[in-house]
């Protein structure tokens, strides 16, 4: 569940300074897949070792303590947990 970042980022210079520490201020550990299918991806949630940006397809999820990131991950990645994201974003989407 543990995943190193693909790939890197750095500041354009011309970026305001308040813009770059408002994004950089996003960064977690923990992200969250905004595209969970049962068919092209089985992992819910993932780990990173290191403070990064989630990306397109994951959103970055801020928690508290290091302990509850752990517990986050593995009630994601159960079938229990994946199960319940999946059923509640098909929900919500027919509801729109």
């Amino acid at each position: 569940m543990s995943v190193n970042p693909d790939c890197g980022l750095e500041k354009n210079p011309r970026a305001a300074e308040k813009h770059v520490r408002r994004v950089w201020g996003t960064a977690t550990r923990t992200h969250l897949s905004l595209q969970a299918r049962y068919t092209s991806q089985r992992l819910t949630a993932a780990y990173t070792t290191k403070t990064t940006l989630g990306g397109s397809g994951w959103s970055n999820v801020s928690l508290n303590d290091e302990r509850h990131e752990g517990a986050f991950m593995v009630w994601c990645n159960s079938a229990f947990g994946s199960d319940v994201l999946v059923v509640r974003r098909l929900l919500a989407a027919r509801t729109r």
